[in-house]
């Protein structure tokens, strides 16, 4: 299975970014897991929209699935449908993806979604909105946007490859109550998970990548940075 980044950035994207968004390509098969600002135009780079097999939506924060409101006009003229997983919550966000071109089919907990070379779980984060973690294949972890990192702590275990919100450097977060993880938390979460490598993503728009990775790495040596358009 293979990870391609269409978009690292939150909360907006930077002059050359691109906000969350993720192709889990399986043998010939795609499906993408977020889809905020810029992801569309990244897609296209790689992919044709013809052979998306389903989309994920974890929460309806923007910069995790505003490209959604153009990938509809995109389906509408390919004459195409697409099956789109996503919470029930915020109501009003998720009205706005009632068309015709999106089946929406609702997420929690329970739900294990079986279907075109996929198998994917979901967990509950502690996000201002409802917001799931999803863990594919079992092989990769996706942790969407989280406060806390014991969220994960037996979701995660034993994953090849955790891709984690690392939206905070330690000396940002300091004490603050703030919805994502520093690159310290990521490190620590990952030494105790017993992963093989982490990916650090949704990084403020034109950050210095390399001080996350440096930061992180201090607890986990093989961590990397999310690259748009880096296969992983």
């Amino acid at each position: 299975m293979k990870l391609t980044v269409l978009g690292n950035n939150g909360p907006y994207p930077g002059k050359d970014g691109a906000c969350s968004g993720y192709v889990f390509e399986n043998n010939g098969k795609l499906a993408v897991f977020d889809f905020g600002s810029g992801c569309l135009i990244n897609f296209q780079k790689k992919y044709l929209i013809e052979d998306i097999s389903f989309v994920v939506l974890t929460h309806l924060h923007f910069d995790h699935m505003s490209d959604m409101l153009v990938l509809r006009y995109a389906l509408q003229v390919k004459k195409k449908k697409l099956d789109i997983y996503l919470p029930k919550q915020p109501k009003n966000i998720a009205s706005v993806l009632e068309c015709d071109e999106f089946n929406l089919l609702y997420i929690d907990e329970s739900l294990v979604i079986s279907r075109d070379t996929f198998t994917v779980r979901f967990k509950r984060t502690t996000h201002p909105v409802e917001t799931y973690a999803v863990r594919v294949n079992n092989e990769f972890v996706y942790s969407s946007d989280l406060a806390e990192p014991d969220d994960l702590m037996d979701f995660a275990l034993g994953a090849d490859t955790l891709l984690i919100d690392s939206a905070f450097l330690t000396i940002q977060k300091g004490d603050k109550k703030l919805y994502h993880l520093s690159a310290s938390e990521c490190g620590m979460l990952a030494s105790k998970l017993n992963v093989k490598k982490i990916i650090l993503t949704h990084f403020p728009p034109d950050s210095d990548k390399r001080q996350y990775q440096e930061e992180a790495s201090l607890y986990f040596k093989n961590t990397v940075t999310a690259q748009i358009m880096q296969e992983c």
